[in-house]
């Protein structure tokens, strides 16, 4: 086993005995750090997600101010740190990490797209986290690899705090030139980093809470949850040809809401889920704000997190 708990021969490797994901050393885990999910652990009391969760929020700020003004030259700035780190482990690649998932010129696209259909001039974006539901190609690994650039020292800390917690050789790697994002200046300012090694590979932990194998929100799940639903009942109130209908041995007839993959056939078509997302919020705000207040903290909601037997069968399985 190359987990970190082995290579370092921890007493425990289990996740329920772990604060952090036992990731197998040298190749990516397919988990993603979820700016959403640190949002909630943030508001259930995590320290760590809390420093994590200003440090994304003072970001999205600076970026959704020149956004909103249609500052190409600012929010291109803003979006220099977007590249994979590969320190986490975390990702899409099969094998050794490749470092290709984020980078500036697809999220800049991603956002300035966002920006020539008014999301920010109309405050219809609240969070980084919902970038994926309005960005096409800005998935799990890239918002992933983005929100990882925002909080690698945070990250940094706490694995520090992990070797010392089990009393670990702090062996270093070779100081690395990085960005760290500076909330008092909002902006981005070069630095040395120095991250401890396993293995002899540079290693950054990240706490469980920040992870899962997908993202809270998407355009997936925000297409299905709530706007087909929505298109639902105004087909049905509309009477549309496109709803279903159900006999009654008496000889009554109901119609009943159309199916969501009709729903789909018939108004998306080849059109890109995101592009009839958009649309659909910009007619409709209100389906992005009743999203969201589905995912609103409750105090020991704890389904919000991945679970530790599932971060058992993702990291031990081979």
């Amino acid at each position: 086993m190359k987990n970190f708990s082995y290579i370092h021969t921890l007493p425990a490797h289990q996740h329920a005995e772990l604060d952090f994901a036992d990731v197998n050393v040298g190749r990516d885990n397919r988990l993603f750090v979820d700016p959403f999910r640190i949002h909630l652990a943030a508001l259930a009391g995590n320290a760590w997600a809390k420093e994590a969760d200003l440090l994304i929020t003072s970001f999205f700020d600076a970026l959704y101010t020149a956004a909103a003004q249609k500052d190409t030259a600012t929010v291109c700035s803003l979006l220099r740190a977007c590249g994979e780190i590969n320190e986490t482990q975390l990702g899409m690649s099969r094998s050794t990490p490749r470092g290709n998932g984020a980078s500036v010129p697809l999220i800049f696209s991603a956002i300035n797209q966002m920006m020539n259909e008014g999301l920010f001039e109309k405050k219809l974006v609240e969070s980084i986290a919902d970038v994926p539901i309005f960005a096409d190609r800005v998935g799990a690994d890239r918002l992933s690899d983005w929100t990882t650039n925002l909080i690698w020292p945070v990250l940094q800390d706490f694995t520090v705090a992990q070797y010392e917690k089990y009393s670990l050789q702090k062996d270093l790697a070779t100081k690395a030139k990085r960005f760290r994002w500076d909330s008092n200046s909002f902006s981005w300012q070069e630095c040395s980093a120095q991250y401890l090694t396993c293995n002899k590979t540079r290693i950054l932990l990240c706490p469980k809470e920040f992870l899962h194998k997908r993202l809270l929100l998407s355009t997936e799940n925000f297409l299905k949850s709530q706007v087909l639903v929505y298109r639902q009942q105004e087909l049905l109130d509309a009477q549309s040809s496109l709803c279903r209908q159900r006999q009654y041995k008496d000889g009554s007839i109901v119609l009943l809401e159309p199916r969501k993959k009709d729903i789909v056939a018939t108004e998306i078509g080849e059109t890109s889920h995101t592009q009839y997302v958009r649309d659909s919020i910009k007619e409709h705000p209100h389906l992005l704000t009743d999203y969201h207040h589905r995912f609103e903290y409750q105090p020991n909601k704890e389904d919000y997190f991945i679970s530790d037997s599932e971060l058992d069968d993702i990291l031990y399985k081979d």
